[in-house]
């Protein structure tokens, strides 16, 4: 049998009384909390969704979906979208729209989330050839926080779906990653 040197010994020993002061129901998982809404990103079913939209939506919601985070809304207004959704009995807490609508549709976009009852608007990226430069970045963080101010004003959270490339280092940065600039 392989001797145990003092440092190991007391470091087991350490774990084992902490282990051994907490009840076994205390290392157990939360039972307490359930979830009674399961959501799905529609950008998921972006190929269907494209050529059946409403009977994509009364597919997802028939899995058992019961929320709904939208990735566009393929020609139909906000209030058709609304009417869907109170007919699947889901609902719609959040949507991803692209950079473009977030610097040159936003107030509309703000209006449509209130229709459609969103409390969360995405932006999923930037373009590839914006996020090259720090400039770039710059220019994006500038049209965020304006965003993020109206989106405050208006009562919906505003948010950016970051990515790895966001913690890489630009070439004109001086070292520093794309995420400094936002």
């Amino acid at each position: 049998m392989p001797r145990m040197n003092r440092r190991t010994f007391i470091g087991s020993s350490v774990a084992a009384s902490l282990l051994a002061s907490h009840s076994s129901s205390s290392w157990a998982a939360d039972t307490s909390h359930k979830l009674d809404r399961i959501g799905v990103q529609l950008y998921t079913v972006r190929d269907t969704i494209k050529t059946d939209f409403e009977g994509t939506l009364a597919k997802v919601a028939a899995v058992g979906y019961k929320e709904f985070e939208f990735a566009g809304y393929f020609d139909h207004s906000p209030k058709e979208i609304r009417a869907i959704l109170d007919r699947l009995k889901v609902t719609s807490p959040s949507e991803h729209v692209p950079y473009e609508v977030v610097e040159n549709k936003w107030p509309e976009t703000l209006e449509a989330a209130h229709v459609v009852g969103h409390g969360f608007i995405v932006c999923p990226s930037i373009g590839d050839e914006q996020r090259k430069t720090a400039d770039g970045w710059k220019k994006a963080a500038a049209v965020f926080n304006k965003a993020g101010e109206a989106s405050q004003t208006a009562g919906i959270q505003f948010a950016y779906h970051n990515h790895y490339w966001e913690f890489q280092t630009l070439p004109d940065s001086g070292g520093n990653s794309r995420m400094t600039f936002c």
